[in-house]
């Protein structure tokens, strides 16, 4: 599907035309709880915290979040599979964890993404960016593979195992006949500390990750999914201009909740969601850590879910990883 941004006041009009007094009447009795896959801090906390503070009292009287951290993300999803399907329990997650993790983790993924749950909404679009350490003499992802040839492999840190950036990095480190070696951490400041201290080449990460610290002169951006460069970035080469053009641009950040939910909560949940990113302190957050507010509705974030899930499996094949064994 062709991805349209509309602006915050369009994309709150169109929800509050389609839903004339739905989400009043839908609002939950009980407390909701917002699940996530990742600790205290980390980016997704960050947004799920101010999303859960905007949706208090307009989706239910009280909402909290849940870290779930564990097994890549997956022990959050499967705690919200398990749920009863009452629209108290929702998944914060990005699209990846849904539509690529299967083919990731084939025989420990306890999930059907298009069967156990349904897609209430997208909250925003995220890229990826490759960074360095200052010190390394390289500019450019095309720079970073002939010296990385020329050492005879390097290694890098994606955010969690089986990421979407870490199966891209196989997949670039493939095609240039490079040797990456994945190395993992608990989250995603461990890796930029250690990258800052040189004793990892290379991280692709969210770009939030990346911009405090290549704004301090700690890290170099050298590569970015997006299609072309970016003012935040001005010196990053696209992947696209590096001879990948192929691979993924951006993720999804999306909100889904167990099968079997009724509808009327659904757009409900839409509904609050789209109001929730429609103000300054939800919006303006997400710019800062380099997310792009885009509220779909259910049915076109559920066609973006078959989309990645179709893209991700031949991306998956080739790179030969299976964390599974």
């Amino acid at each position: 599907m062709s991805l349209i941004r509309l602006s915050r006041r369009t994309t709150l009009g169109l929800a509050s035309l389609a839903l004339p007094g739905l989400a009043r009447a839908a609002t939950l009795a009980q407390t909701a709880r917002i699940v996530i896959g990742v600790p205290p801090g980390a980016t997704t906390d960050t947004i799920a915290r101010v999303l859960a503070e905007q949706l208090r009292g307009t989706y239910a009287p009280q909402v909290i979040v849940e870290n779930r951290p564990g097994a890549s993300l997956r022990l959050a999803v499967e705690s919200v599979k398990a749920a009863p399907a009452d629209g108290a329990t929702i998944l914060f997650c990005p699209m990846p964890v849904l539509s690529m993790f299967p083919f990731v983790f084939p025989k420990t993924t306890r999930y059907d993404p298009m069967r156990d749950f349904v897609m209430a909404a997208t909250v925003a679009m995220v890229s990826y960016g490759l960074a360095v350490n200052p010190r390394t003499p390289v500019n450019s992802v095309t720079e970073f593979l002939a010296w990385a040839k020329a050492k005879g492999g390097v290694n890098f840190a994606p955010p969690v195992p089986g990421s979407p950036q870490h199966m891209m990095a196989m997949e670039i480190a493939r095609r240039a006949g490079v040797e990456f070696t994945a190395v993992s951490y608990r989250g995603g400041q461990p890796a930029m500390q250690d990258l800052v201290a040189g004793q990892i080449d290379m991280v692709f990460t969210v770009l939030g990750d990346i911009l405090p610290l290549a704004r301090g002169g700690l890290a170099r951006p050298i590569g970015l999914s997006t299609p072309t460069r970016l003012p935040e970035f001005p010196t990053a080469q696209p992947l696209a201009d590096a001879g990948f053009a192929d691979l993924p641009v951006d993720e999804p950040w999306v909100v889904c909740v167990p099968a079997g939910t009724p509808p009327a909560i659904v757009e409900a949940l839409n509904a609050a969601i789209a109001r929730a990113v429609d103000q300054p302190s939800v919006s303006d957050g997400l710019r800062r850590l380099e997310a792009v507010p885009l509220v779909l509705s259910p049915a076109a974030t559920a066609e973006r879910l078959r989309k990645d899930f179709a893209t991700w499996q031949p991306i998956v094949a080739a790179t030969g990883f299976n964390a599974d064994g």
